[in-house]
């Protein structure tokens, strides 16, 4: 059975003078609103430059060709990107009153949600796990160069995509399960609305997705990342000692800046990847544990201003992670 989530009208209103000075920033619907308006009209700035970069760079990957691994992660990582972007740019418009004309026929952060949000999502979590892929196979590469061609052909790596998005697609299946979107009487309007309705069992369904798909997702990705960048770090280290161990002196102190150069751009070209993805990543998965500790951290609950804030923080971030790889 599909029942009408709990709208904002039907929640319970205070005077302003039961709120405390904590409570007037949670609760003032006027600041979370310009908050929230002026975030998403800087997103949308981010966005433009994001989706000119990612057309370009599909483009670019498409005339390279498919025959080196590299370029296939890259074409699916610059496409997965542009799918991460413009939903983003569709939630803003729905979640934001002042985008829409008033007298839409549906409720726009309903619309949003199923429509916006998750969709990013999705794509979000597999930009994270593409970006965790190539991180390995740059690992893989530097600590076995002469077997990685013989493992990793292009058709395998074909393959390891295709089960990575199969993958994070099921596990946003669930939710479009459980949620719906479907007509309704808006007592406040006076009209039918489209809003989003969901099943009796849709919070403890939600629950569980939310920590598989979202947090347990992101966490390993996390580590994986994490252990690949220290791998590679770590055996650049190691090669530049060796070769230096293995030249004369004389040459040795001409190849020890050249290859410490380069090493080093090296180094630091991984490094600022894997710092740009969990930083931007981490905000959004302690997001994911704060929502599923507290009922009242929901888009209807008694903190939904912070809430949107909150994330809408979490998508600028997000934004920036396609934006600077």
């Amino acid at each position: 059975m599909l029942s009408r989530t709990v709208v904002e009208k039907d929640i319970p209103q205070r005077n302003e003078s039961d709120y405390s000075c904590c409570d007037i920033f949670l609760f003032d619907e006027k600041l979370a609103f310009n908050f929230v308006f002026a975030i998403f009209c800087f997103i949308f700035l981010i966005a433009f430059v994001g989706i000119v970069s990612n057309i370009c760079n599909v483009v670019i990957f498409y005339k390279h060709g498919f025959k080196d691994t590299v370029n296939i992660s890259l074409f699916v990582l610059a496409i997965s990107d542009l799918c991460c972007i413009l939903p983003l740019i569709w939630t803003g418009v729905l979640a934001e009153p002042r985008f829409l004309p008033y007298d839409v026929p549906f409720n726009g952060k309903d619309v949003q949600f199923l429509s916006g949000s998750w969709p990013h999502t999705c794509f979000a979590r597999l930009t994270s796990w593409i970006t965790t892929y190539v991180m390995f196979e740059r690992c893989f590469s530097i600590a076995s160069p002469f077997k990685v061609k013989i493992f990793l052909t292009p058709r395998r790596v074909l393959c390891i995509h295709a089960v990575i998005q199969v993958l994070i697609v099921a596990g946003v299946v669930p939710t479009y399960c459980i949620y719906r979107l479907g007509w309704s009487n808006d007592p406040f309007y006076n009209k039918s609305l489209l809003s989003l309705q969901q099943t009796d069992n849709a919070l403890d369904i939600a629950n569980v997705t939310i920590v598989l798909n979202s947090f347990v997702s992101t966490l390993c990705s996390f580590v994986a990342t994490a252990v690949c960048t220290s791998v590679i770090i770590i055996k650049i280290n190691q090669k530049t000692q060796w070769r230096i161990s293995t030249t004369s002196v004389a040459i040795a102190n001409i190849a020890l800046n050249t290859i410490t150069r380069k090493d080093r751009k090296a180094i630091k070209m991984v490094v600022i990847v894997s710092l740009v993805f969990l930083v931007t990543v981490s905000p959004s998965v302690i997001l994911i544990i704060i929502t599923v500790a507290n009922e009242d951290f929901n888009m209807y609950g008694r903190l939904r201003n912070i809430f949107y804030v909150a994330y809408s923080f979490t998508f600028l971030l997000e934004l920036s992670t396609p934006v600077s790889i």
